[in-house]
């Protein structure tokens, strides 16, 4: 589990310096924890209930986390500990995680589609798998690989309601297999290359 380190913030009184007068009583400062927590980027999307070992203080306890739908990255959860035996409170430092082939930009998302060569040459509907769900998208004509298709509002969300862009960003793939009469179409499409140059 994770180490829990503590800190905590003193503060200044002019009243202390130089006394007499009536003075507020100032309230005890809680300890603070802090401690990392991973989450995918479908949870940090959707949300997510976790309960996350610890050590505080050289023993260990178990904190439940409730995520929120919309926390990104950085953002920090407190967590009052003295219902799990902790004298103070627990500051979650929040990281996101993507799957492979997804990159994080703030709230867009860049997400790599495989297509093979004829779906790029000629055009194709594919299915592809954003936070918000799955979605049927428009393979353009003649599309090179690299080639990026925006997708507004298809991000990720924040704690505030705003909504990032998803772009779609097209992977030329081969076949693992092929067909003879497949193989022969590749052959035939390299000869005709050959004599084009």
């Amino acid at each position: 589990g994770s180490t829990g380190s503590k800190r905590r913030s003193s503060t200044f009184n002019m009243g202390d310096i130089f006394g007499g007068g009536a003075r507020r009583a100032r309230k005890p400062q809680r300890m603070q924890y802090a401690a990392d927590l991973t989450v995918s980027m479908d949870e940090a999307y959707r949300g997510v209930e976790r309960r996350v070992s610890l050590t505080v203080d050289g023993r260990g306890v178990e904190i439940p986390v409730k995520v929120p739908a919309g926390i990104t990255e950085g953002k920090k959860l407190k967590v009052r500990g003295d219902k799990f035996g902790v004298e103070g409170d627990i500051l979650f430092k929040i990281h996101v995680t993507a799957p492979k082939g997804v990159d994080i930009q703030g709230l867009d998302i860049v997400m790599d589609q495989t297509v093979y060569p004829w779906q790029a040459y000629f055009g194709d509907k594919v299915t592809c798998t954003l936070p918000a769900g799955k979605l049927r998208i428009t393979v353009p004509e003649k599309t090179k690989g690299g080639q990026k298709l925006r997708l507004p509002k298809k991000g990720l969300k924040d704690l505030k309601g705003n909504t990032g862009d998803a772009y779609i960003r097209f992977v030329m793939v081969n076949p693992d297999h092929l067909s003879e009469e497949e193989e022969a179409l590749y052959k035939q499409l390299k000869e005709n290359h050959k004599t084009t140059k």
